[in-house]
């Protein structure tokens, strides 16, 4: 027993030295910022695990999502440093969905906004001399939209304020100027009129009416593209437009409703994400777990969800299949035979050919053990000959069941003994397999 074990203790320490090493190499270039061959080092080690139906070991798990969060991490900062920023802000998403560090990925999309509403003020600045003010004003708004707080943004607004206060047209000018804009749904521009004409004249209540109509409509128009985006499947850029609008207006009808529905959508898709990595490392447990808590959280991705779970499904069967298959290969139709019927149980519909070959193992494993209960009793009779025919036919429906052959060499040898080392061990006619 301990000479059959060797070969495959050593093979399973191989196996865990190469994963170790992996690891080794893959901490390495981690450390020395190459995120990128880090993570595909270990990628292949999993598939290479998975193609030999080896189970990774805690460590070698713990090493990949470490270097699954560091290889989407690099990817976001690299996006920022390439002044690739929205697109940082979707893979920054994406990081913190695998698991990132919160506080990591808050500065990293602090960093990004930051990157853009500096550039939006420079493009803003841009306009201001060239005397282009409502391009200006549009410019060092969207600043401000990405980073409420940037003073040069600020600043500039100011400019663009203090060039329209220096402008010949007062107050009424400024009022009538946002009124004519109200038809072409202009209505940043009818903000920033009508708020000029408050700051000329602060008693000016018509002026102050008009800047707050064009803020609800402003807000409508912002919760109207975050419904666009929800609808879209983009529930992290949603909920960021949600809460924009609920910080200008806490009140506004149903935003505190959609900021809740978001968190749920960005949870279950976290959710949805592990479960595919779940998926990937053959964890189908764990995967369908994470699947339907995903689904008991989520309201607008149910049928994705649901497609996910079976396709779960169906590789879980597909993998249960294969392991049925190496037990048949390897001659044991017992426990093939319970493995296939097992996948007959969980797909009445059908998988594949499981149930042809739970039929035919089954004759089989049905044969063997009628013949093998007839040698038995033939040899409690003392009708050697009759038992090794049946225990003979036993060996050629089931090779290598139980210790058939052990009982073959042994009643052979009786029976020679008993006839001097004569041939004809077995009188009887031989039971054949039908």
């Amino acid at each position: 027993m301990t000479k059959n074990r060797s070969p495959l203790l050593l093979f399973a320490l191989l196996a865990a030295c190469a994963s170790t090493s992996v690891i080794n190499e893959s901490e390495v270039y981690s450390r020395r910022g190459n995120y990128l061959l880090a993570f595909d080092l270990l990628e292949k080690e999993r598939q290479r695990l998975a193609a030999e139906h080896q189970e990774p070991s805690q460590e070698f798990l713990a090493a990949y999502r470490q270097a699954e969060i560091g290889f989407a991490v690099y990817q976001a900062r690299r996006a920022i440093f390439e002044e690739h920023e929205e697109d940082a802000l979707v893979l920054l998403d994406n990081a913190l969905a695998v698991g990132a560090d919160p506080a990591e990925v808050d500065r990293l999309r602090k960093r990004a906004t930051h990157k853009l509403a500096v550039r939006a003020t420079e493009v803003g600045n841009e306009h201001l001399v060239k005397g282009e003010l409502e391009e200006a004003l549009a410019s060092f708004l969207q600043a401000l939209s990405r980073q409420s707080d940037y003073e040069l943004a600020h600043e500039g607004a100011e400019k663009v304020r203090a060039a329209v206060l220096m402008l010949t047209e007062r107050a009424q000018q400024q009022f009538l100027e946002g009124v004519r804009k109200l038809p072409e749904f202009r209505y940043v521009e009818v903000q920033w009129h009508a708020m000029n004409a408050v700051t000329n004249d602060a008693s000016r209540e018509d002026a102050k009416e008009l800047a707050s109509r064009a803020q609800k409509e402003i807000l409508e128009q912002r919760f109207a593209r975050a419904k666009e985006m929800q609808d879209a499947d983009m529930f992290g850029a949603a909920m960021l437009e949600y809460l924009a609008v609920r910080r200008v207006d806490p009140g506004f009808p149903g935003v505190d409703d959609a900021i809740e529905s978001m968190k749920r959508e960005v949870e279950a898709a976290r959710l949805v994400g592990k479960a595919k990595v779940d998926m990937r490392m053959e964890r189908f447990d764990e995967a369908q777990q994470g699947l339907e808590d995903a689904l008991k959280k989520s309201e607008f991705s149910r049928a994705g969800i649901g497609e996910l779970m079976m396709q779960c499904r169906n590789l879980r069967g597909e993998h249960a299949y294969q392991k049925a298959r190496d037990l048949e290969i390897l001659g044991k139709k017992a426990e093939a035979l319970a493995a296939f019927e097992a996948i007959r149980s969980d797909f009445p519909d059908g998988l594949r050919d499981e149930a042809a070959r739970a039929d035919a193992l089954r004759i089989d494993v049905d044969g063997a053990k009628t013949e093998w209960d007839a040698a038995v009793a033939a040899e409690a009779a003392g009708n050697l000959a009759e038992a090794l025919e049946h225990y003979k036919a036993a060996e050629r429906y089931y090779p290598g069941w139980q210790d058939g052959k052990d009982r073959i060499a042994k009643i052979e040898a009786k029976l020679s003994a008993a006839s001097g080392g004569a041939e004809g061990t077995s009188s009887g006619k031989p039971d054949g397999r039908p």
